[in-house]
């Protein structure tokens, strides 16, 4: 699969089955080819962008999965995301995104505590990091909350 990727130009592949008979002779199917599709970031369904989450309950945040196995849930103070040091992350994975369309994951208690010492009653702001299969790595919309 990672042959077509390419270094990031995607190509096809090309495959055909050769078996062996009974009578060791070998018969050749046709060729076929397949092409790995570009990678999908993480649609956010919610919360919605602007909205107000309440101090004393932890939010849970809800998306589509795409195809992807790794998640990064990243809060920051800063709608840019630029200072490491300004970010909350929260890891998340699925085994089989087929099967698991949708990552519906509520912080604990601790983990709304550090973001809300992080954003305080300004603006804070979230998006999605997500990695496919091939590691490719895709990064969702950001949204922005207040914490009332």
């Amino acid at each position: 699969m990672t042959s077509s990727l390419n270094g990031g130009s995607i190509r096809d592949i090309y495959w055909k089955l050769i078996g062996t008979t009974s009578d060791k002779t070998t018969a050749e199917s046709d060729v076929s080819d397949l092409r790995i599709g570009t990678p999908q970031a993480v649609t956010i369904n919610a919360p919605g962008n602007g909205v107000l989450l309440s101090s004393g309950t932890p939010p849970t945040f809800d998306s589509g999965t795409n195809c992807n196995v790794k998640f990064k849930l990243e809060i920051s103070s800063l709608s840019d995301f630029s200072d490491s040091t300004k970010i909350k992350g929260f890891n998340y994975s699925t085994k089989d995104p087929n099967a698991e369309t949708a990552l519906h994951k509520t912080l604990t208690a601790s983990q709304w505590s550090s973001v809300k010492k992080l954003v305080g009653t300004g603006t804070g702001y979230f998006r999605i990091k997500a990695w496919d299969g091939l590691k490719r790595e895709t990064v969702s919309e950001a949204r922005s909350f207040t914490v009332q």
